[in-house]
């Protein structure tokens, strides 16, 4: 069931920093979402007198001095990869005003590490999210990443051949199987595209896009689901003759404008939900062809636009804020996952809907009494036979029968219990007869012989057998008792004195027990069993009751541990010695982590220098291509050198830390090795493995020795947040990756020089001849 608070679209603004930025013509409430812009009529001349008039803008939330993963938590926060997981498609579209930061926010790979933008970020969460679900899931990650003008599409991944939307098919998605490769492919794709180098930043010419396509086959019911999320950078909007697109000429200016108004009508029509019409304008557009089915109500988007906050820039950004009204005013519809069925599934499905719709005609032909005795199966029958059982035991006060048949059903069951009650009834009666029979018959000759032994006895001796019989009945009820007795002494005795008196007891007991039978007098059979039982009990209780001590206290434990056992010293050594250590290493690291900061602040001033120097050059300059200066030339000098020194030194810090955990490993053996030999004396005198603590003072005694690198560890972890920009291992690749990106750029544009050159040489051989 789909959510129905889940929005599927939403628009954000990001402000682009600046000096000159006017708050008073932007005004932002306090929800973050409402913006204020001064109309445009108040900078008529004329007007300044008058009291200033706004339009309101609702946004789902407005990004000013927001780091860049707080824009990314802020967008992706709403379950965003969980539904491209579930096979939906998203869209993250960033458009904007020429040099507002769209790619910076993007996929900001010339920036530093921790301000990456949303691509290398979104590549982070996939994999680890595909790390996440391998036990559950088989994914795989392709990646396209493209490039595109007014009429074509370059794969810049693959030859670099353009493509128009007849062959847009051939452009290929290559799979990513590690985070590294997909990097790799994101980096090299950023080196091809088309920028125009700036004093600050590269300026894209051309619109991009990245598609992520996700396969996830589940292990359990084999389906498929396909989702695909792009990351759209669209050219800068913007007007000719604007300050900050003066390094573009009219076609490059064009090309941006006209794809957000393509963008702008598409929207509109996708509010009238016409068929024909979406489809001609897909048609007319390279970017919205490339998406497809990906920009549409059913998917999820995410429009972040830029603008400037700077009066002159107003008329611009009031452009970029309607248009992201048109798109939040889409009218949201349910989402449509994409999920691939296998057949053997397929298959198992249809199956158990038949079983399902069997089970209902059944329930049909029921609830209208028809007879079904010829269909019933023989679960059928065990369940009627099992609800006439427990009518017949009281179990249930009522049998609950559907139709006619399960009636029958009902009444034969009964028949058939009480044919098989009257069949034992009459097998116990003849039982019954028979025995009567032998006893009345050994009765009949008991009589006969006493009568001939009465004939034979003499009168008086009636009474003395009388007495006599007297005193045996009497003399029986003491031995019973006397043996009662006997029997609960042995047990006491052999529970007291242990095994050696157990075996004592039983042995003249089985001795008196011997001489009785010898005499002549009979043991119950009662009575043995209840002698070989406290036999048994005594025997068992024997064996358990070994000599153990007392288990003291905690800290009494401890003390005699230490006294008395001779690996304690041992252990011990090897403890402070690992303590000793550790707090050496924490200090060298505390000491070169400083270094790093030093030289990340001396090499920001460097750089400083080097964009003043480039500064006065680019006033200065007279010639088309100018050549470098001597300030400049002693200022790149300066920042190759402080960056050498800061690489030097982040591979030292990164000894450290490898250290630095050996370090830790080590201390935490040696604590468990003498915290296991403590549990072996314990278990080896006590009988248990560690004594109950007696308060909680023994308890912080035993952390006394290891508190203080405990505190060493936690100021350890607290220097690698401060570091972690500049020394993790993903920090260290995201720079390898960048200098191979810069490195191939700077490759592309000498070749592109020379092949200018080659046509103007090949022009100017054509027109002297």
């Amino acid at each position: 069931m789909v959510d129905s608070n889940y929005k599927n679209t939403k628009v954000y603004f990001r402000f682009l920093p600046s000096i000159e930025s006017n708050w008073d013509d932007f005004r932002i409430l306090e929800d973050r979402k409402t913006l204020y812009v001064r109309c445009l009529q108040d900078f008529e001349k004329g007007r300044e007198h008058l009291e200033p008039s706004y339009w309101k803008f609702c946004t789902d939330g407005l990004l000013y001095n927001n780091s860049q993963e707080e824009i990314f938590n802020e967008i992706t926060s709403d379950l965003l990869l969980d539904k491209i997981f579930e096979g939906n498609n998203a869209i993250i579209l960033s458009y904007g005003q020429t040099g507002s930061g769209k790619s910076i926010t993007t996929s900001g790979l010339d920036n530093a590490y921790e301000d990456r933008g949303f691509v290398p970020r979104l590549i982070e969460a996939i994999y680890q999210r595909k790390e996440a679900v391998r036990s559950s899931y088989q994914v795989s990650v392709h990646i396209t990443c493209v490039e595109t003008n007014r009429k074509y599409v370059m794969d810049l991944q693959g030859d670099g051949m353009l493509h128009d939307m007849n062959s847009m098919k051939n452009i290929k998605a290559y799979r990513a199987h590690t985070c590294d490769e997909a990097l790799q492919m994101i980096f090299r794709a950023e080196a091809r595209k088309t920028v125009r180098s700036k004093i600050t930043y590269n300026s894209h010419m051309a619109n991009s896009a990245i598609t992520f396509t996700i396969y996830a086959k589940s292990f359990a019911t084999n389906d498929t689901t396909v989702g695909k999320l792009h990351v759209v950078d669209l050219s800068g909007a913007d007007t000719a003759g604007n300050v900050s697109c003066l390094h573009k000429n009219g076609f490059e200016i064009g090309t941006g404008n006209l794809a957000k108004t393509q963008l702008e009508q598409f929207i509109l029509i996708l509010n009238e939900k016409n068929t024909e019409k979406i489809l001609v304008k897909q048609r007319l557009c390279i970017i919205i062809n490339y998406l497809k089915d990906s920009l549409n109500a059913h998917s999820v988007l995410r429009f972040i636009g830029h603008i400037r906050s700077e009066r002159n820039d107003t008329m611009v950004s009031l452009s970029m804020l309607r248009f992201g009204q048109l798109v939040r005013g889409l009218t949201p519809q349910k989402l449509h996952p994409k999920v691939f069925k296998d057949q053997e599934t397929k298959l198992k499905v249809v199956e158990a809907e038949l079983v399902i719709l069997k089970k209902e005609l059944e329930l049909n032909s029921m609830l209208t009494n028809v007879d079904m005795t010829t269909n019933l199966s023989h679960q059928r029958f065990q369940f009627i036979e099992r609800l006439a059982e427990d009518y017949l035991k009281d179990k249930s006060g009522e049998i609950i029968l559907l139709n006619t048949t399960d009636a029958v059903l009902a009444m034969k069951v009964f028949k058939n219990y009480y044919n098989r009650l009257e069949s034992e009834k009459n097998f116990l009666a003849e039982q019954i007869k028979t025995l009567e029979d032998g006893n009345s018959s050994r009765l009949r000759d008991s009589s006969i012989s006493s009568k001939q032994s009465k004939r034979n006895s003499i009168k008086h001796s009636n009474n003395s057998s009388v007495s006599l019989v007297r005193s045996k009945k009497g003399s029986s009820k003491k031995k019973v008792n006397r043996e009662s007795k006997d029997i609960s002494s042995i047990i006491e005795e052999s529970v007291r004195n242990g095994p050696r008196s157990s075996k004592l007891s039983v042995s003249k007991s089985a001795k008196r027990r011997g001489s009785r039978r010898k005499s002549g007098d009979s043991v119950s059979p009662i009575k043995s069993d209840l002698f070989n039982l406290a036999e048994s009990e005594a025997a068992v209780q024997s064996q358990n009751l070994l000599p153990i001590e007392i288990a003291p206290q905690y800290e009494s434990a401890w003390n005699l541990f230490v006294e008395s056992s001779s690996d304690y010293k041992i252990l011990k050594d090897e403890c402070d010695s690992a303590d000793t250590q550790l707090e050496e290493i924490v200090e060298n690291y505390n000491r070169e982590a400083e270094r790093v900061q030093e030289i990340v602040g001396i090499l920001q001033l460097r750089r400083d220098e080097l964009y003043r120097a480039q500064l006065l050059k680019d006033l200065e300059k007279k010639e088309e291509i100018p050549a470098l200066s001597d300030l400049e030339i002693k200022c790149a000098n300066n920042v190759n050198r402080e960056e050498q020194n800061l690489v030097l030194q982040k591979e030292l810090l990164l000894k450290l830390q490898a250290e630095l955990k050996l370090a830790i490993d080590a201390r935490n053996r040696a604590k468990e090795d003498l915290s296991q030999q403590f549990q072996k004396y314990c278990k080896n005198k006590y009988a248990v493995p560690v004594p109950e603590l007696g308060n909680d003072e023994a308890e912080d005694q035993t952390e006394k020795s290891l508190r203080s690198v405990d505190v060493a560890i936690a100021q350890t972890d607290d220097v690698d947040q401060k570091v972690e920009p500049c020394t993790t291992k993903e920090s260290l690749r995201f720079i390898e990756l960048k200098k191979m990106m810069r490195k191939e750029r700077k490759k592309l544009v000498r070749d592109s020089a020379k092949n200018k050159m080659w046509i103007r040489s090949c022009k100017l051989q054509l027109e002297t001849q």
